[in-house]
């Protein structure tokens, strides 16, 4: 539905009409709704205009909470016949009613002017429901929310909303902040890369080492952090060759401009170790908890290391077994020994080993046992180089076997920063539900403006998500993402017309056990089954 302002032909007034779209046989087809009025003063045609939003707001909502529309009494079983009733269309209530009412609480109704920001509700809801191309998300928003969005709607969006970007940052920290009550104590941070199906360079797009093993397709880097509970607090687009290492300070950099993030314990993985990013946080303040590669300590050091004599036991953790503390200037390294981290590590050096062994049982020509044939027409050997295993460097790789180090700022009492080093696998699982779940990847978008746009789209149907699942977690109601969409995508109504009166009606189908779960979860009531609606 939308407002429409057209001439009257032969005269200079102009008619206010409330009408809608709909496609018929292929071809998109405009009804009347309400007319407002005629008028060619400007100033009452804009008071019509904003009565008929008001209208088209008050009709929605109704819709929505799925009652009936003023004047309108919900019929009862022996009302109707129901062997008059057809099915017209089939729509999703669900999503609306879970996810609508997060996008208000989280202020993104107040991002664009009127059309676009109803352009990006469904946008995001299609992108929840059904994640897939903006054009089929045109039509997925017409099949399963009964609203007419063409696609080119979609990118004026677009383009608008980018400009948005740091508002809409804001407004999720603020709304994560909300939620926790301001006790944002850990921030964690990672990096992932979101691949294109194309070669193109451009600023943006670059060839890089990519970890979704596509190294014939350009990229970009997304840097992400969340609390430790999942929730947002930030995320930032790199160009596609950009070392990890130099996103952490960059994205907290570009933070601070918007985004107040203070007193924090940032933890992240061994890519971010490196002496500029820790001095840097040190800088702002900041305390951390990195991975930090042990073989890359000195020779004193890792000679303290290995000294398995020298470590406490360890009762916090059933897999750890021992640690130590190795001071480092002003900087604690905490090792740990892990008896399955050991076995892991064993098998995979004996599974590398054995494939080496079955290659020289073959040949021991040095040249031939390059197999690239990327490498191969680059390498020249003279004479008969042979190749052999080194068992001394297999045990001194074993001595290693089980250690993991972990360098922090912080006060250390007996490892609990593992404890906060393994809340990693939380923003894993985030890049795992933008991939995946919202199909972030791969991106069909070709300028700047519009991958960026694309990422912030996700990134905001990303917010709602969490925000549903952490609602649940506090109740003790844990679900995943497919399992919080399936429940949803499944709470329907059904447009059902009387062939004999011409009259329409809504019923609604009933609540699975996860649907009535998250429903209760956010004080959603569901109206009666069965209400009129023309």
């Amino acid at each position: 539905m939308f407002i429409r302002i057209k001439k009257n032909s032969g005269t200079h007034r102009m008619s206010v009409i409330v009408c809608y779209n709909r496609r018929i046989a292929g071809k998109v087809r405009q009804f009347t709704l309400k007319t407002l009025g005629h008028s060619s003063d400007s100033d009452q045609l804009n008071q019509w205009c904003a009565e008929g939003k008001r209208w088209i707001d008050e009709h929605r909502q109704q819709e929505r909470n799925r009652v009936s529309t003023p004047g309108e009494s919900a019929m009862t079983p022996s009302s109707v016949n129901v062997f008059n009733l057809r099915e017209e269309s089939r729509l999703n209530v669900g999503i609306h009613d879970i996810f609508g009412k997060l996008y208000d609480e989280l202020g993104f109704h107040e991002l664009l002017s009127k059309q676009p920001q109803e352009t990006l509700r469904q946008v995001l809801y299609s992108r929840l429901l059904e994640p897939s191309s903006k054009l089929r998300a045109s039509q997925i928003v017409d099949n399963y929310f009964g609203e007419e969005i063409p696609v080119d709607r979609i990118y004026r969006m677009m383009d608008g909303l980018i400009k948005s970007s740091d508002v809409i940052e804001r407004k999720i920290f603020d709304g994560t902040e909300r939620v926790l009550q301001g006790k944002i104590s850990l921030v964690l941070f990672d990096v992932t890369t979101l691949s294109f199906e194309t070669i193109s360079e451009d600023d943006l797009r670059a060839f890089g080492f990519s970890k979704d093993f596509k190294f014939n397709t350009t990229q970009v880097v997304l840097a992400l952090a969340t609390t430790k509970e999942g929730l947002p607090v930030g995320y930032r687009l790199f160009p596609g060759n950009t070392a990890e290492s130099k996103t952490l300070i960059a994205s907290i950099e570009a933070w601070k401009n918007h985004i107040p993030i203070e007193e924090v314990t940032v933890v992240g993985d061994r890519a971010m170790m490196s002496e500029a990013n820790l001095s840097a946080l040190e800088a702002a303040g900041f305390t951390y908890v990195v991975a930090f590669p042990l073989k890359k300590l000195t020779k004193k050091h890792q000679a303290l290391v290995l000294d398995k004599e020298c470590y406490h036991s360890w009762s916090g953790d059933e897999e750890i077994s021992r640690y130590r503390i190795l001071e480092l200037g002003q900087r604690n390294l905490v090792v740990s020994f892990s008896q399955k981290r050991a076995m892991k590590d064993q098998k995979d050096r004996e599974r590398a080993v054995n494939k080496l062994e079955k290659k020289l049982s073959t040949c021991k020509d040095a040249k031939r046992l390059i197999n690239t044939k990327g490498y191969l027409k680059y390498t020249a050997v003279s004479g008969q180089a042979t190749a052999s295993i080194n068992q001394e460097k297999i045990a001194q790789e074993a001595q290693w076997d089980g250690l993991h180090g972990v360098i922090t700022n912080r006060e250390v009492t007996e490892c609990n920063v593992y404890q906060d080093y393994r809340r990693l696998w939380i923003i894993e699982e985030s890049f795992r539900i933008n991939k995946h779940n919202l199909k972030m990847r791969p991106i069909y978008h070709f300028t700047p403006r519009r991958i960026q746009a694309h990422i912030l789209i996700c990134y905001m149907a990303f917010t709602l998500v969490r925000h549903v699942q952490y609602h649940l977690n506090k109740t003790n109601n844990a679900m995943s993402v497919k399992r919080i969409i399936e429940a949803l995508r499944n709470v329907q109504a059904s447009i059902l017309k009387d062939v004999t009166s011409n009259k329409s009606y809504r019923m609604l189908s009933s609540l699975s056990d996860d649907a009535r779960i998250i429903y209760e979860n956010f004080g959603v009531q569901q109206s009666k089954a069965v209400a009129q609606v023309s």
